[in-house]
This record gives structure tokens, C-alpha cells and sequence, in this order.
């Protein structure tokens, strides 16, 4: 509840609520906070977030709802990273990439 508050804070309720919005559509329950602090990076970083969509998200980490956090788990040791991040990084990896930019709307 504390990582849902925090995020309100830092993102706002209409960000925040798209980003929960993800990992609900992708019937990941009960959310982690290391869930949405991935979900949060690969829908507000410009390097991850102007290449997939939502959807896109939504589709992977359904796909990857067995294996995702055993592969994070690899990932982040070797690349020394925390878990979260690499749990982002392998999520995006399994994501459909856009060649151009998706134009958000303000």
C-alpha cells in the first residue's frame, strides 16, 4: 500500500493509475513493490517508454509470467543491477519495439 502511496506522489493519480492499470490487466496479484517500480521505469523513462505501449507491456508480462522474475534474478547478477530494474529490462526485452516513437498524448 506504502509503494502505491509513494507512487501517487512521485507520478501523480492519472500516471499512476496506467501504470497499475498494467500490472492489473496482466492479473498480477498481489502487486509488489518491485513490480511497479518496473512497470513505473518502462512507462516513464524515455528510453523504454516512447518504444512500447501499455499493450505491449500488459502481453509480456503475461507471456512471461513464470519465468520473468527466475530470468530478472539471473540478469541482475550478472549485470549487477537491482532486482527490479532487471525485472524491467526483462519484461522490455520480451515487449513488441515500435521503430519510430509512440507520440503520448499530453
Amino acid at each position: 500500500m506504502k509503494q502505491i502511496e509513494a507512487l501517487i506522489n512521485r507520478r501523480g493519480p492519472k500516471v499512476a493509475r496506467e501504470i497499475l492499470d498494467v500490472l492489473a490487466n496482466a492479473e498480477r496479484g498481489p502487486l509488489t513493490a518491485t513490480q511497479i517500480k518496473a512497470v513505473e521505469l518502462l512507462m516513464t523513462d524515455p528510453e523504454y517508454a516512447n518504444l512500447i505501449t501499455p499493450d505491449d507491456l500488459t502481453n509480456a508480462i503475461v507471456d512471461l509470467l513464470f519465468t520473468a522474475e527466475d530470468e530478472a534474478k539471473i540478469f541482475a547478477a550478472s549485470h549487477k543491477l537491482t532486482f527490479w530494474r532487471a525485472l524491467a529490462i526483462t519484461w522490455f526485452r520480451k515487449c513488441r519495439k515500435r521503430k519510430h516513437p509512440i507520440a503520448k498524448a499530453a
